[in-house]
């Protein structure tokens, strides 16, 4: 029996996406795990559609077993991100192999930058790259560059950040877990133009945002496209506005002290974000407000997420449990043999995880916290406790 993983957010799920689970089928793997985001993503947004949408469209476009990502680790930054999955993975104690797509698949050239950050000179380069003034993510391209000559394109590039971050958490935690770089097909992250049947999950959501929904069954599988249309119809989507409001009306019930425990921030930031909150009357006015050369746009939109659904300087920072919200018929096999072999406890149930010990609690909760908010944020709300009264998705 062979096993194969994929880290996603399938925000939506589209061809490309398909394309790479057919792949692995095609070289063999007799299942296909799949850790995904929730509700809310790593870009410092919610996601398009709930996870339950999300978790049916991959299922029914050949996963068999899909295992959420915790908030704290799927709104954080590449580095804990890929940490975060690849740590569920390698517990799980039955993955064989993990495909990434990536803009450059030398695996070779990833794995090197993968471990540059082990060289003596690398820390101190930086620092003077970063004592210059350039951003974090610059910097860093800019030392790589300079220890390993023709890498600065390469390591500018979003998938191959993500996948030189899933060769650290590999070797970090010396993973036998196989690693399966796959060449990002069609068009590039994030980009607003198509080719052929692929689009960018970015182009898509705002194409369906902007009232162009139909458009969808050009660029994603008709199985997901009909949940897609489903959830259209039942209002199961993310309301824009909706999202703004419920964000900056938490943003603004905060204090300076709450500001100042928000995960990962520093520099005194603390101090603009508060003053931002009670002025901005747009989450993008408050990014602008508070915006600076040493905070990309992506790391000022997590530090919002982190501070409105509490994710502070306080949060646990290990994986405690393996919380599966669905399964293919195929994948109960390897579900029951992922109970057997996993280091950690697994289940569907999120109540069930929420008792196991106080740890395991708080990270439920924050789910649960996480996903009342998301749910005033559908075109049709819904209530709050969604996440302790879904049943498991089972695609029989």
């Amino acid at each position: 029996m062979k096993t194969a993983a994929i880290i996603a957010e399938y925000n939506p799920f589209h061809n490309g996406h398909a394309y790479q689970i057919n792949y692995l089928r095609g070289l063999g793997y007799d299942y296909i795990v799949i850790v995904m985001s929730g509700n809310f993503v790593q870009r410092g947004t919610a996601a398009f559609f709930p996870k339950e949408v999300r978790t049916k469209a991959a299922l029914v476009c050949g996963a068999d077993l899909v295992i959420e990502l915790p908030l704290a680790f799927a709104t954080a930054s590449a580095e804990s991100f890929a940490f975060g999955a690849v740590s569920i993975l390698n517990a799980l104690g039955c993955i064989d192999a993990l495909c990434f797509g990536c803009e450059c698949d030398d695996l070779s050239l990833l794995t090197q930058l993968s471990q540059i950050e082990n060289n003596p000179q690398f820390i101190s380069v930086l620092r003077k790259n970063l004592d210059s003034g350039l951003p974090y993510h610059t910097a860093r391209s800019k030392t790589c560059a300079r220890l390993l000559a023709d890498s600065e394109k390469v390591v500018n590039q979003p998938n191959n950040i993500l996948a030189i971050e899933y060769l650290k958490a590999l070797q970090k935690l010396n993973s036998p877990i196989k690693a399966l770089p796959l060449l990002r097909k069609g068009v590039e992250h994030d980009a607003s133009h198509t080719a052929q049947d692929i689009a960018s999950a970015s182009y898509l959501r705002a194409q369906a945002a902007g009232d162009n929904k139909q458009i969808l069954a050009a660029y994603v599988p008709k199985k997901a496209d009909a949940l897609y249309n489903q959830a259209f119809c039942t209002g199961a989507y993310l309301n824009p506005h909706s999202f703004e409001i419920a964000m900056l009306s938490r943003l603004r019930s905060l204090t300076l002290l709450q500001w100042g425990q928000v995960k990962n921030i520093s520099e005194g930031l603390e101090n603009a974000f508060y003053r931002a909150a009670q002025q901005a009357c747009t989450l993008e006015e408050l990014y602008t407000c508070v915006k600076t050369k040493r905070y990309p746009h992506a790391r000022l939109r997590r530090l919002t997420l982190h501070a409105a659904l509490e994710i502070t300087c306080n949060s646990p920072l290990t994986i405690p449990y393996i919380h599966v919200l669905g399964s293919s018929a195929g994948g109960f096999n390897l579900l029951k043999s992922c109970k057997q072999n996993s280091c950690l406890p697994v289940s569907h149930s999120l109540r069930s995880l929420h008792g196991l010990n106080p740890i395991c609690a708080q990270f439920a909760q924050a789910e649960y916290n996480a996903t009342a908010l998301y749910n005033l944020c559908l075109q049709s709300p819904r209530a709050a406790a969604t996440d302790y009264t879904t049943k498991f998705i089972k695609i029989l």
